[in-house]
């Protein structure tokens, strides 16, 4: 159960997840882009 919470937290990670880091950005990139596109 913890690790998934991990997941959606990945700027609380720090430098250790830094590979995961880019892809925390893209898929917040994502996320926001549909947001902006269904409000």
């Amino acid at each position: 159960g913890h690790t998934s919470s991990k997941k959606f937290t990945p700027f609380g990670g720090g430098p250790r997840f830094c590979p995961g880091s880019d892809l925390a950005k893209v898929e917040t990139a994502f996320f926001l882009h549909h947001f902006l596109l269904n409000f």
